[in-house]
């Protein structure tokens, strides 16, 4: 009775060891997936702040660049605009030629009066400039 008696405990014993052992693999696998969880969140927090980053220098320099190209386009605009005011009020002041031919173009007659020419090389080389 007493060697059966020992016999339960030790057999109760391993069990409550293999309990125990498959308690410990379960809680460590419990540990390694939370900590695998932490670091996927770390990572992706990290390459969310990343992506915003990138994304408000882009947008940045998108802006930079569009603003130095109107820029651009306002001085064109503004010289093209004075030439054309400038061309206006030529028109204004110089009567045409009383020996002006019917058929000729305003840049005929336009052409032989003195500053249009300058005018007009003006508009045209404005690329240049």
């Amino acid at each position: 009775m007493l060697k059966e008696r020992q016999e339960f405990l030790a057999k109760t014993q391993r069990d409550a060891d293999e309990v125990l052992d498959r308690a410990r693999v379960q809680a460590e696998r419990m540990v390694q997936r939370t900590d695998i969880v932490k670091e996927a969140a770390r990572t992706a927090q990290r390459l969310v702040d990343d992506a915003k980053d990138e994304a408000s220098r882009l947008r940045l320099e998108a802006e930079d660049y569009c603003d130095q190209k109107l820029a651009a386009f306002e001085i064109v605009l503004e010289r093209t605009q004075k030439i054309v005011s400038a061309g206006r009020e030529r028109l204004r002041v110089i009567p045409l030629p009383a020996d002006a031919p019917v058929g000729l173009g305003l840049g005929e007659v336009a052409g032989t009066e003195p500053g249009v020419a300058e005018a007009e090389k003006a508009f045209f080389d404005q690329d240049q400039s």
